[in-house]
């Protein structure tokens, strides 16, 4: 063997360890090594009441009280790299205490410490393809996700995790019993089930978890290609176990109150409240797309985006026994009202 084949077969014998751990670990976590990256902010952070999305990829967070006042924009940045480069494509969840940030970026939950003029970041809890909550008392994160467990097997489902990182994710709810093929002939005619969580901005009634579970179904018995797809509304009893399927119908990041009176949701044409057990369900809102709603801590006012056909958003909050509707901000999404009461 000359040196040049030799040499060919000691870089294939080196680069095959890298590609089974990259497939392992995802390649961002190689390539960045540094990643998460710790984000500069342009000026302090206001201690206001709400936080939002400047746009739906961004740079920009604004910040602005419940009354209307003390509006501000702030740019983040990572030191060396552009300063135009988007950070922000998912909510921003802020803690109430107004030491933390939480997000999600490249399908990691991430929490980010406010440290001096920093936000520091780490991943939260390992999981992957996330979404990511912040209970009421902002001690634990509730994420959905895949997780690896020690021994290697991957896990889908909704897990409790600990800030602290003093502990590993418990399992609430494991949806990976429900995944799998079953094939119905011998021509690979068969059927794909994939029961997967969404949670939305506010999860927990009190000792209740609502979130939404759909199961999407590829290559349908009989009909090759074809797609199935089935959703529920489902509170969880956090205590006991005990699910309760509340509505069979697409509605996505579901949200309690934090008095645990109402449920707000995302429909197809619309933002819709309910009560926890099914009932006094209305539309309160139409709206384009899937835009999330975020509760105050009196439960009386709902914050949310609206956009127009010309892709401009804006961000309104409304009482929910009254109606009453206030435009908030010109410019925004995603809106996060902090829990608490946070000063200003």
């Amino acid at each position: 063997m000359n040196k040049k084949r030799l040499l060919l077969v000691v870089l294939l014998l080196v680069s095959l360890p890298c590609v089974y751990v990259g497939a392992l670990i995802g390649w961002d976590r190689i390539t960045s090594p540094r990643w998460p990256y710790d984000y500069v902010p342009e000026r302090s952070i206001p201690q206001r009441e709400i936080v939002f999305l400047e746009e739906k990829s961004t740079n920009t967070l604004g910040f602005i009280n419940a009354d209307g006042s003390g509006l501000e924009y702030i740019r983040f940045w990572e030191e060396g790299r552009t300063r135009e480069q988007a950070i922000f494509t998912y909510p921003v969840i802020w803690s109430s205490d107004g030491e933390f940030f939480l997000w999600v970026d490249r399908r990691y939950p991430l929490i980010y410490r406010i440290k001096g003029n920093r936000l520091v970041g780490r991943v939260v809890g390992k999981i992957t393809e996330a979404e990511i909550a912040l209970a009421p008392d902002s001690t634990q994160a509730i994420v959905t996700g895949h997780y690896r467990l020690p021994r290697g097997e991957v896990i889908g489902g909704i897990f409790l995790v600990d800030l602290t990182g003093k502990s590993q994710p418990p399992i609430v709810l494991d949806s990976t019993k429900d995944i799998g093929w079953r094939f119905t002939d011998g021509n690979g005619v068969g059927e794909y089930h994939s029961e997967i969580f969404e949670i939305g901005l506010h999860p927990i009634c009190g000792n209740l978890l609502v979130f939404r579970a759909y199961y999407y179904g590829a290559f349908s018995t009989g009909s090759p290609g074809a797609e199935e797809y089935n959703e529920r509304l489902i509170l969880y009893d956090l205590s006991t176990g005990v699910q309760t399927t509340l509505w069979n119908l697409r509605a996505r990041y579901p949200s309690c109150s934090p008095d645990g009176r109402w449920i707000g949701y995302t429909g197809e044409d619309g933002l819709y409240l309910m009560r926890p057990d099914g009932s006094m369900r209305r539309k309160i809102e139409t709206v384009q797309g899937f835009p999330t709603i975020s509760w105050s801590p009196d439960g009386e006012w709902i914050v949310y985006h609206v956009c127009s056909e010309e892709a401009t958003c804006e961000i309104y909050k409304m009482n929910v026994e009254t109606g009453e509707k206030v435009k908030l901000v010109d410019r925004g999404v995603y809106p996060y009202w902090r829990q608490g009461n946070p000063s200003r």
